[in-house]
């Protein structure tokens, strides 16, 4: 009894030890989804002794959940890509909506587990498990799965407890990702904005130069027309040949200084 006391004091420390690290984890905050998760996988299946321990994630469509990290003890190995389709395990899609950890001492005869004992667990020799469904904002969004390898494993209250609370460091990841996802998107219209902004800035500056540009040559015309015609006025007809040479001679100029200033010199 002292042995089994002893035992699971230890685990409970233990425990306590990893809850600890995970929530001071900088991964978990910054929302680094792999690695955290890879951190998470290898953390419990040193607390719990089992040789599986993965972490799945339901789809947008909601229509399956995907494993993004399945991390073997023996093999020291971390995989992923296995998808379980909802309307190949209905049942074991209810469960999930409906339970906070759903406990299999007995996989192969629990009804949750079912659907999987032909096609996944006798092939992966997997006698016991463990499922805490992940959920963000009350919506069932994954789930962190222990199984179990060999004999049938009677599962202990802190074991289940101990899961519990790991999906729920999970969900915290999870919404940390969506918090960087949305500062970021927000960032990447602040600059798209501002890059308009002094685009528009820019051609505006650009039409501003041009009809200065313009105002100068017309009202420099009128200007220098009046000049040359207010002398004049006593003799029409040679006024007439006088203001058409003169007008031609300042077109000519001015047609040079448009061109003269589309290549960037002046006169």
């Amino acid at each position: 009894e002292n042995t089994t006391s002893n035992s699971l004091e230890e685990k409970l420390k233990l425990q306590n030890d990893i809850f600890l690290q995970l929530s001071k984890s900088k991964l978990v905050d910054d929302g680094n989804v792999l690695e955290a998760i890879r951190d998470i996988t290898e953390k419990v299946s040193g607390v719990v002794q089992s040789t599986r321990v993965s972490v799945w994630l339901l789809n947008q469509e909601k229509t399956l959940i995907e494993c993004i990290d399945l991390f073997q003890k023996l093999e020291k190995t971390h995989s992923d890509g296995i998808s379980i389709f909802a309307e190949d395990f209905p049942i074991f899609f209810k469960y999930l909506l409906e339970e906070r950890v759903i406990v299999s001492n007995n996989a192969l005869e629990d009804e949750a587990r079912s659907e999987f004992k032909e096609v996944y667990l006798i092939p992966n020799k997997i006698s016991s498990t463990l499922d805490a469904p992940i959920r963000v904002a009350g919506e069932m969004v994954g789930v962190l799965t222990i199984e179990h390898v060999g004999e049938p494993r009677q599962w202990g209250i802190e074991e289940v407890y101990f899961l519990g609370v790991v999906s729920d460091i999970i969900s915290r990841l999870l919404e940390a990702e969506k918090r960087k996802d949305a500062i970021e998107k927000s960032e990447l219209v602040k600059h798209n904005l501002e890059k308009l902004v002094m685009s528009r800035t820019n051609e505006l500056n650009n039409l501003k130069t041009h009809n200065e540009i313009l105002d100068t040559k017309v009202y420099g015309n009128l200007y220098l027309t009046t000049i040359v015609l207010s002398p004049l006025g006593s003799n029409r007809n040679r006024s007439s040949k006088v203001v058409t040479e003169f007008l031609s001679r300042q077109s000519n100029k001015f047609n040079f200084r448009d061109q003269d200033l589309e290549i960037g010199g002046g006169i």
